[in-house]
């Protein structure tokens, strides 16, 4: 975000604002000053934005004992808390403390903790949801093949059970035995229809954990 002062420092603006005025400016009053051009158009889009935000703000506030500290308010809320020691608006020499005393720079520090523990939350949040949804992803995957596995060691172990009794099952893709046209009895054609349905039955729940996964709010995730 640009601004128009120069070379001149911000405290110089201020003295300038201040000539002749009793009340000291704040720093509404001298961020808009330093972003604004001879021709009364802000220097940039982004100060543009932020003076607009900051008028409309003030218009709403009223004149009382602590317009003061309401105005400093909505100057932290549109431009963000000070960090590292500086006060927007005073250059480089006072600091907080000396600006606001030591009890508003208690208030400021932890807003602006506060606000670096959203920011960290939000962006370790969404790593955190994009970690565990590949995990469960991989999960439901490795479970259902698990299962898919079983299913056909109980079909082999069916069909060496069937074959030591005399009796076949058609194989796990429903393929003929090779000597021509084969008509199935009652038990294998309830195999076939048992696979198919283990078979559907897995692909659904497959399909349907990976849509959980994928539709899983970042707000259910602590």
């Amino acid at each position: 975000m640009g601004h128009t002062s120069g070379r001149k420092g911000h405290c110089r603006v201020r003295d300038e604002i201040k000539d002749g005025v009793v009340v000291e400016p704040d720093r509404i009053q001298v961020f808009i000053k330093t972003h604004t051009k001879k021709d009364g158009q802000p220097v940039d889009e982004a100060s543009a934005l932020a003076i607009r935000r900051l008028n409309e703000g003030a218009s709403q506030i009223p004149e009382s004992s602590e317009s003061h500290a309401l105005r400093e308010e909505l100057f932290t809320s549109v431009l963000k808390p000070d960090r590292n020691g500086r006060v927007r608006t005073y250059g480089l020499g006072p600091c907080p403390s000396q600006v606001f005393g030591t009890r508003y720079t208690r208030s400021q520090e932890q807003r602006v903790k506060d606000q670096l523990r959203a920011e960290l939350h939000a962006e370790l949040g969404a790593e955190l949801l994009a970690e565990l949804r590949a995990e469960l992803r991989q999960k439901v995957l490795r479970d259902v093949n698990d299962e898919i596995t079983q299913l056909k060691n109980q079909y082999a172990t069916m069909a060496a059970y069937m074959k030591s009794a005399g009796h076949s099952l058609p194989p796990p893709n429903g393929a003929g035995n090779g000597d021509g046209d084969h008509t199935p009895s009652l038990m294998e054609h309830n195999g076939q229809v048992n696979c198919g349905f283990m078979a559907l039955f897995q692909a659904m729940r497959t399909e349907l954990a990976i849509l959980l996964i994928e539709n899983t709010p970042a707000s259910h995730i602590d």
